[in-house]
């Protein structure tokens, strides 16, 4: 018996094979840019929201609770390892989750380290995130301490969730570097 080949069988290969090389280049790049965006963003809808604690209102014992001790402060601020803090941020986001708690928890700040997302998709993801949240330059009034030689790297903007009381979010941004802020 005689085997022949059949004339498709080299065409799907070098397709699949350009589709593979090809194709899969864009979507990685893609997805790296966009994975610790929209880690962020969403880590920051559902701390906002209460899905991720410690979340606003909570207090100092129940973040203690949640995290099993693992907090240190400085007299002022409590802090933690954003990974050990708020377990969705793994693999995507590194970084201390600072908290400023007066009576219940009234602030938190993400310090993000080796971060690397353009600013227009960290924008894009927030602002899909966050309902009513249209990220603004805060470029406007420098305090008399400022440098004028340092550019603004300050945006913030305000979300509304319904059945729960409105927050801003700041955001700073430097090479590697990002700052959110939930007030």
């Amino acid at each position: 018996m005689r085997h022949t080949r059949s004339p498709c069988g080299p065409a799907i290969i070098i397709a699949a094979t350009a589709l593979f090389v090809m194709g899969g280049a864009p979507i990685a790049d893609a997805s790296g840019e966009t994975e610790p965006a929209r880690a962020l963003a969403d880590l920051a809808a559902g701390i906002i929201q209460c899905r991720h604690r410690p979340c606003p209102g909570d207090t100092v014992m129940d973040a203690r609770t949640l995290l099993e001790e693992s907090i240190v402060s400085d007299g002022v601020f409590s802090y933690s390892d954003l990974m050990v803090a708020y377990p969705s941020a793994r693999g995507s986001l590194r970084g201390v989750v600072e908290w400023d708690f007066n009576g219940g928890l009234d602030a938190i700040s993400m310090k993000l380290v080796d971060i690397h997302v353009p600013r227009e998709v960290l924008f894009a993801e927030l602002e899909h995130a966050l309902p009513g949240c249209e990220m603004d330059s805060d470029a406007g009034g420098d305090s008399p301490g400022d440098d004028d030689d340092i550019p603004s790297t300050e945006w913030s903007c305000t979300a509304s969730f319904p059945g729960h009381p409105d927050v801003d979010v700041v955001v700073y941004l430097a090479p590697g570097l990002a700052i959110l802020e939930i007030d």
